[in-house]
This record gives structure tokens, sequence and C-alpha cells, in this order.
């Protein structure tokens, strides 16, 4: 825990860039534990057959080192996608190593992050989705349907992208087609891919 010098004199040149700042530090300290997780394992159910993740007492953690693997694969994907700096890109989840990773990498495109409140309805986050016109809708897979309702009434995004998805469980799986199935019968087309 204790900061390294090099990282500290490497961030405290005058006129460096939050991106560059940001890469500065995640690479400095890539060796660091720098998120958890609650660890899960993939259980099916005796009688139905399906799989679900059981939590288990314990955290996995991630460096600093294979957040930034992360955040640099999701900026490129995106850059690929056509994210350029001042889009908005908004995200509908809870706070998770997936959620950490979208928004660093909206600061390295200089994309703006517009966090969705996931307390809140469709109807209330639509004005939000209407004025800010998101590239991208971002959103946890336990928030697809709300994503997808955002999509077909405020304001359709170029993509849609699932995150915290785990393709081992079936209710996962099952949300991604029933999103898919949705935006057909709408007659949108948007891609819906996950973040993996």
């Amino acid at each position: 825990a204790i900061p390294d010098e090099a990282v500290t004199a490497a961030v405290d040149e005058p006129g460096l860039p939050l991106p560059q700042i940001v890469q500065t530090v995640l690479q400095g300290y890539s060796d660091r534990p720098a998120l958890g997780e609650r660890a899960v394992e993939f259980v099916a159910d005796p009688a139905t057959g399906r799989t679900t993740a059981r939590l288990l007492p314990r955290f996995d953690t991630i460096t600093y080192g294979q957040l930034w693997d992360r955040v640099r694969a999701t900026a490129a994907a995106w850059h690929e996608a056509g994210v350029t700096a001042g889009d908005r890109v908004a995200i509908l989840g809870f706070t998770s190593a997936d959620y950490t990773a979208i928004d660093t990498a909206l600061g390295q495109l200089g994309a703006v992050s517009v966090p969705l409140q996931t307390s809140s309805s469709p109807a209330a986050l639509a004005p939000i989705v209407v004025e800010t016109e998101p590239r991208v809708i971002a959103a946890s897979v336990d928030h697809l349907p709300d994503a997808v309702e955002l999509a077909l009434t405020a304001h359709a995004p170029a993509q849609l992208v699932v995150f915290d998805h785990h393709p081992e469980v079936d209710d996962h799986r099952d949300a991604l087609v029933a999103a898919r199935e949705r935006l057909d019968a709408a007659g949108l087309v948007v891609p819906l891919v996950t973040l993996a």
C-alpha cells in the first residue's frame, strides 16, 4: 500500500492529461491488487439441470495490470465501434470490476459516462436517455430488460453492451436471448454484445 515514489513523480508532471495519469498509475502498480469481487462457483440444480452462480465466502481480486488490460480492450473495442471523444455512454448496473473497466475506458476515450440509477424505472430514466442520446447503453445482465426498454422507447443507441455476464449461467444466457428477441420483434437493429 506504500506509494511508489517513481509513480508519484510521474503523475506529478505538469500538464499531464487525465488519461495519461490513469495509465501511469495502473501500469505503475500493475502487480498490486486493485479490485475484488465475491467469488462464485457454477452449480447445476439437480431438479431442473439449470446452472446458477453460487456466491462463495471469499473474494477474487484482479490487479491494476489486469484492470488496465480490460480498460484498453474495452476502449479499443468502442473506438472500433465509433465511440469518440464527447460521445455519451449510459451505464445501468451496480458497481463491479466490469463497471469500473467501462467507466475508466470512457475516460481514456474522452467519452462521457452517464450513470443511470438502477433503482429507477425505465420511465424515470427515459428523459435522461433522450437528453443525452448515448451512443452506447451498457447494462449489467440483471438490468438488461430495462436497457432494452430504454433503447426501444427513449433512444436507440448504436450498441447495447451487457456486462457482469457469465455465459455458464442459464438465466444470463436466457436474458440475452430474450433481449435479442425483443429488439428483433420491434425491428430495432442494434448490436447486442457482451463486454467479454
